[in-house]
């Protein structure tokens, strides 16, 4: 569908090169975003990161660091406006200083349009993001 931008999120201002230093929150997510992760610490860390918390979800972390337990790196598309009024959020950037960012997709089959509501929700979908290529890869 689109791409979102790969950041830090804190409730106070943390130095993001000094991110070794501070406790991570990490959550659940798919392999490809965490070797994602782990490639762009590795490229800028020579220590491990100092992991406090491994959670369920995204929402777990978002609640733990607006608890100031410690830090997440989320995709931005996982916050809400409420919730970025009240963290400091510091987009990750390669090596090049290009921004670190994350495919977002939807998944459906094409059996599940027969269903209004499904249809409804995906044509809002693509309205959204102004995208067409939503229906490109059908499965």
């Amino acid at each position: 569908i689109g791409k979102a931008n790969v950041a830090v999120i804190s409730k106070r201002k943390i130095d993001i090169k000094k991110l070794p230093l501070y406790n991570r929150i990490i959550y659940k997510t798919d392999p490809e975003f965490i070797y994602q992760l782990n490639n762009w610490w590795n490229q800028h860390f020579d220590i491990p990161a100092k992991i406090t918390m491994n959670v369920d979800s995204v929402t777990t972390c978002k609640k733990l660091v607006r608890d100031n337990l410690g830090y997440g790196i989320i995709a931005i598309d996982y916050l809400y406006e409420f919730e970025k009024e009240d963290l400091f959020i510091t987009n990750l950037t390669d090596v090049n200083g290009k921004k670190i960012t994350r495919d977002t997709t939807m998944i459906y089959t094409e059996k599940s349009l027969k269903s209004s509501i499904v249809r409804a929700f995906v044509n809002h979908i693509e309205e959204m993001f102004k995208c067409n290529n939503v229906r490109d890869n059908k499965y």
